[in-house]
């Protein structure tokens, strides 16, 4: 494979005429939103510097440099490698994050599939809002009562294994009747045909 440098800076004095727009296509051709993120990511950057905070640097650069690597037969280039910040909060790594979640949790299911006849069952729990003082600790509960749940006897008769992630959602209309969820989505492969009930 050969290499190619592509760098993006806020300043430059190279000509737009000598620079290669790249896009990046999903498989179904839709164009990945590197755009929207990016901008996202320096509005999160300019929050970090009016708190003082050092993180800023490492935000206001994510992702302003890019090397691919072409593929000498097909011309098809990868990334290779890129100054991605990895700060949780950061709308670019937190994207890339979870489309490699998803990569993985793909892989495992396609796997899963192969060997055995077991059956997929998307579980989603989620409570009303409270305060943000208090997420701490409704995080916790829910995590007890997951893992209570998950050492029922009818639970490991059925259940072969999961994929477990928490998402936190906020509602910034405080007018809305709308509450902040907390799920948690476990991927269960269900290995018999029967309906489960935890009742």
């Amino acid at each position: 494979m050969q290499k190619g440098l592509i760098h993006l800076y806020k300043y430059n004095n190279i000509e737009l005429k000598e620079c290669e727009v790249l896009k990046d296509l999903t498989k179904t051709g839709k164009e990945r939103p590197w755009r929207e993120k990016k901008l996202k990511t320096i509005e999160l950057a300019e929050s970090y510097f009016r708190l003082g905070d050092k993180k800023y640097y490492r935000i206001r650069d994510c992702g302003s440099f890019l090397e691919y690597k072409r593929h000498i037969e097909t011309g098809e280039k990868k990334l290779n490698g890129a100054n991605f910040c990895k700060v949780r909060l950061c709308p670019m790594c937190s994207w890339r994050r979870s489309l490699k979640i998803y990569g993985q949790a793909s892989q495992v299911m396609e796997k899963a599939l192969e060997e055995k006849s077991y059956r997929f069952l998307f579980l989603t729990l989620t409570c009303k809002n409270v305060y943000g003082e208090d997420l701490s600790n409704q995080i916790n509960n829910l995590f007890y009562a997951f893992n209570k749940m998950s050492k029922r006897k009818i639970f490991k008769q059925t259940i072969k294994g999961w994929f477990r992630a928490l998402e936190v959602t906020h509602n910034l209309d405080k007018t809305s009747n709308n509450y902040d969820t907390y799920r948690i989505d476990p991927l269960i492969l269900d290995k018999n045909s029967r309906i489960l009930s935890f009742s």
